[in-house]
């Protein structure tokens, strides 16, 4: 398996035994070896045992694409003010607090309600606001907002 797409689906689908999301993965090669980025979540915590848990799980798939000991992996939390890759991150965050820049420099600052392809609701106080994922610059976990 060389392509890597189809390695990150693979696992994916792993960590998704477990009850965990891939927010995100690197891989990359140089020589003979690949070094192995994987950020996972679940909205219950994520913390050392769930990391743990899928490093031993993708273990398996790394030694048989890449042979043992020819890969570095490293497996990590998204982290309290995680900038987002993709706007597909959103989806992964609902409940969770996030600050956002709009492609007019405005800040937008609240709780995520929903996610969609296209649009993500925010509560911000009191108030709702239905945003278009391509009016958002750039967009990052905010925790302060969460218990507002």
């Amino acid at each position: 398996m060389t392509d890597f797409r189809e390695l990150r689906q693979e696992l994916a689908a792993v960590v998704g035994t477990l009850g965990l999301s891939l927010v995100e993965s690197k891989i990359s090669k140089k020589g003979s070896n690949a070094r192995v980025l994987a950020v996972v979540y679940t909205p219950a915590g994520t913390g050392i045992d769930q990391c743990a848990s899928a490093h031993r799980a993708i273990m398996p798939i790394l030694d048989r694409v890449f042979g043992p000991d020819s890969y570095d992996l490293e497996v990590s939390s998204p982290g309290i003010d995680r900038e987002f890759a993709n706007a597909s991150e959103y989806a992964l965050f609902v409940g969770k607090g996030v600050q956002l820049i709009m492609e007019n420099d405005e800040v937008q600052a609240g709780i995520i309600k929903e996610a969609s392809a296209t649009h993500l609701v925010l509560q911000c106080g009191a108030d709702t606001q239905s945003i278009p994922l391509d009016h958002i610059r750039k967009g990052k976990l905010d925790s302060s907002q969460e218990g507002r």
